[in-house]
């Protein structure tokens, strides 16, 4: 069963330490990206949001920063809703030193939802997950 509390028990490496990368997987990228795309245009809002739990905390848990950076690369978050980008954030938060392709998520997530629901708004909702 997936880690679905957004990062809790996920043993990343000491501070000093860097993780091992892992081997990209780009049919496992691309058929996760497909899959939470898909969730999201039927309304399944709460499965894609499952799916984005158990792809990175098991992406985490195995040290692949390979697939992680990855999809954070690919992700189109035109096609995500508020909440499964804010999930992404939240998951992906204790990595964030190893994770530099979550600053752009984050950059290009906030321009979505602010074109969405204006600025403040899209602050309000990702800011504190920065």
């Amino acid at each position: 069963m997936p880690n679905t509390t957004a990062g809790i028990g996920t043993k990343l490496p000491e501070s000093e330490a860097t993780p091992a990368d892992g081997r990209f997987d780009p049919d496992g990228v691309r058929e996760f990206l497909q899959s939470i795309y898909r969730l999201n245009k039927q309304g399944l809002n709460h499965l894609a949001i499952d799916e984005i739990l158990r792809f990175f905390d098991d992406a985490l848990l195995a040290g692949n920063l390979v697939d992680c950076r990855e999809a954070l690369r690919q992700i189109d978050e035109g096609e995500l809703s508020a909440s499964m980008m804010k999930t992404v954030l939240v998951i992906t938060g204790k990595a964030k030193s190893w994770l530099p392709e979550r600053t752009e998520f984050f950059a290009r997530a906030m321009e979505v939802l602010a074109k969405e629901r204006g600025r403040e708004a899209a602050e309000r909702i990702l800011n504190k997950h920065r």
